[in-house]
C-alpha cells in the first residue's frame, strides 16, 4: 500500500469545526468574540466558494469549437475537391493562345513538335494507325505526345476528327487540347473559344469537355459551345443529351436548349433556334434581335479587325442572315442599310457610330 493511502483521513465536517476552533482561539486576544466570530463567516465562505480552474480548462472547449469554425471550410473543401484531370493541368501549362498575333493554325504533337497549316481552314483527321492528316498532307504522329493542341487564330477555322471519330469544328480565336489517342474510361478534352462538337457514341467511355469553371458530359450527341475568355459561355444542344457542370450544380439539356453561364450567376435556360448558334461552320452569322455589340465582336474575330463602337450604336439591334464569305464591307453595308449605323475606315480599324 502507498505510504499516502496509510495516512488517517479526517472525518466528514471536522475540518470546518477545527478551522472554527483556530479562527476563534485566534492569538490576537483583543479581539472580541463577535470579531473572532466574523472572522470565522468569512474564512467559511472562502471555504465554500469552489476552487477557481485554469483558464484553458474553462475555456478550453469555446476555443476548440470555435477553431472548429474557422476550419470546418478547409477540412470540407480538402475532402470533397475532385481531382483535377491530368489534361486540364496541361492545357493550364501551355502558352495562351494569342489570336491577335497568331498569323496560322498550328498543331502542336506534344510540347516540341508543331507544324502551321497556311489555309484559312483547317482539316486534321486521324487514322487507324495513328498517323495524321492535315490538309491531305500525311503526317506522323509523335510517339511521346500524350496531348495535343490546335492554336486557330483570328480569321481562321478548323476541323478536327479526333481518335474516337468524333468531330470538332473550331471557330476563330479558339484554342483545342486533346489526347493523341483515347485509351482510359474516359474521354477528354479542353476547350477555348468556339467549338462544334459531334461526339461518337460510345456509352462506356464518356465524352467530357472542359471549359473555363464548366464541364460538359455526353455520351453521343451534337451541340455548340462558346467560351471565349471575358465573355459569357453559352452551351446549345442540338442533339442526344448533355449533363453541363458548374460550381457544383449540374443541368441536363434536351435539344434546342440554350444554358447560359456568367460568374455569380445561376444558369440561365431557354429554348432557342439552334441554326442560329451553329451557323458560324457554314461561314453564316444568324442575328435575331441581336445588339450590334455582340454581332460587330464576332465580325472582328471573324476578319481579324479592330472595331471600335459608340456606346449609342452599340445598343441597337439586327436581325438577318450575314454571309461571311464576302468581304467584310459588303457585310457591314449589309447592317449599316437595316440600321441607323454608319461606318468609317481609318488606320487599319472600323469606327462604328
Amino acid at each position: 500500500m502507498d505510504l499516502f493511502d496509510q495516512q488517517e483521513q479526517p472525518e466528514p465536517g471536522r475540518t470546518e469545526a477545527h478551522m472554527a476552533a483556530l479562527a476563534k482561539a485566534a492569538g490576537n486576544e483583543r479581539l472580541s468574540a463577535d470579531d473572532k466570530d466574523a472572522l470565522w463567516t468569512r474564512i467559511h465562505q472562502r471555504m465554500d466558494r469552489p476552487a477557481k480552474q485554469p483558464f484553458l480548462v474553462v475555456h478550453g472547449w469555446k476555443i476548440a469549437a470555435a477553431l472548429l469554425v474557422l476550419l470546418a471550410p478547409l477540412i470540407w473543401l480538402q475532402t470533397t475537391r475532385k481531382p483535377v484531370p491530368a489534361i486540364v493541368r496541361y492545357a493550364e501549362a501551355m502558352p495562351e493562345l494569342d489570336a491577335d498575333t497568331l498569323t496560322a493554325t498550328r498543331l502542336l504533337l506534344g510540347k516540341q513538335q508543331g507544324m502551321q497549316v497556311t489555309q484559312q481552314h483547317a482539316v486534321i483527321s486521324y487514322l487507324h494507325d495513328d498517323s495524321l492528316l492535315v490538309n491531305n498532307e500525311a503526317l506522323a504522329q509523335n510517339k511521346a505526345a500524350v496531348f495535343n493542341t490546335v492554336l486557330v487564330p483570328y480569321a481562321h477555322t478548323a476541323q478536327i476528327t479526333l481518335p474516337d471519330g468524333s468531330r470538332v469544328w473550331l471557330n476563330a480565336g479558339s484554342k483545342l487540347v486533346y489526347p493523341t489517342a483515347f485509351n482510359s474510361g474516359n474521354r477528354e478534352v479542353v476547350l477555348e473559344g468556339e467549338g462544334y462538337f459531334e461526339v461518337a457514341a460510345d456509352p462506356a467511355h464518356p465524352f467530357n469537355v472542359y471549359a473555363a469553371d464548366a464541364q460538359v458530359r455526353v455520351l453521343g450527341t451534337a451541340f455548340n459551345l462558346s467560351s471565349y475568355k471575358n465573355e459569357k459561355q453559352q452551351l446549345v444542344l442540338c442533339s442526344g443529351s448533355v449533363l453541363l457542370a458548374s460550381d457544383d450544380k449540374e443541368s441536363l439539356l434536351k435539344p434546342g436548349q440554350l444554358a447560359e453561364l456568367q460568374p455569380n450567376e445561376p444558369v440561365r435556360i431557354s429554348q432557342v433556334i439552334t441554326g442560329h448558334y451553329t451557323a458560324w461552320k457554314e461561314h453564316h452569322l444568324m442575328a435575331d434581335h441581336t445588339s450590334l455589340h455582340e454581332i460587330l465582336r464576332k465580325l472582328a474575330r471573324y476578319y481579324n479587325i479592330k472595331i471600335d463602337i459608340s456606346p449609342m450604336a452599340a445598343k441597337e439591334t439586327f436581325s438577318g442572315d450575314l454571309d461571311l464569305q464576302n468581304k467584310m464591307e459588303v457585310v457591314l453595308n449589309t447592317i449599316a442599310n437595316a440600321t441607323s449605323m454608319h461606318c468609317e475606315y481609318a488606320d487599319g480599324r472600323v469606327i462604328i457610330k
